[in-house]
C-alpha cells in the first residue's frame, strides 16, 4: 500500500502529491459547480454562505481562479455573507447587478475564515475556487 500526502498546491491546475516513491504532479480535480439554487448543498455548521454578484463571464472566471478582492481590501466589500441558510439573500437592489448578464459565484468558507479574509492585517486578498461551489442565475 502506498500512503501519499498533499504537499502543497503549486498553481490551481496541479497538485503535488509526495509519496515514498518521490514528488509526483496531479492534475486537481475539478469542484462541481452547482447552477440551481435549490440544488446548492445544505450549509455545514460553523460555515458561512457568501455571495458575489458579476458578470457571466467574470463569474465563469472566478470559478477556476478564485475571488480576489485584494482591491476592496476586505471580502465584505465584494461580498455578503449569512451564518443562516435560510436567510441567504440572492436579489441585489443595485441596477448595477440585474439582468441577464447577471451571476451569483456562491461560496461557502468557515466562520474563521470570514474574520481573516475581514480584517486588513491578515486579508489575504483572495478566496479559493476550492471554496466556490455554485454560479446562478438569479433570473431563474
Amino acid at each position: 500500500m502506498i500512503h501519499v500526502h498533499v504537499d502543497q498546491v503549486r498553481n490551481i491546475n496541479t497538485v503535488v502529491v509526495n509519496s515514498n516513491m518521490g514528488n509526483i504532479n496531479l492534475p486537481k480535480p475539478e469542484n462541481k459547480i452547482i447552477r440551481k439554487k435549490e440544488e446548492l448543498p445544505k450549509l455545514k455548521a460553523g460555515y458561512v454562505r457568501c455571495v458575489h454578484f458579476t458578470s457571466k463571464d467574470l463569474a465563469e472566471e472566478i470559478a477556476k481562479t478564485g475571488l480576489d478582492y485584494s482591491k476592496q481590501s476586505f471580502l465584505w466589500s465584494t461580498a455578503r455573507g449569512w451564518a443562516n441558510e435560510s436567510e441567504v439573500d440572492f436579489t441585489s437592489q443595485d441596477s448595477r447587478f440585474q439582468g441577464e448578464h447577471i451571476r451569483i459565484v456562491v461560496f461557502d468558507i468557515t466562520f474563521a475564515e470570514t474574520k481573516l479574509h475581514n480584517t486588513l492585517s491578515t486579508a489575504p486578498g483572495c478566496i479559493s475556487p476550492d471554496h466556490i461551489i455554485g454560479i446562478i442565475n438569479p433570473n431563474e
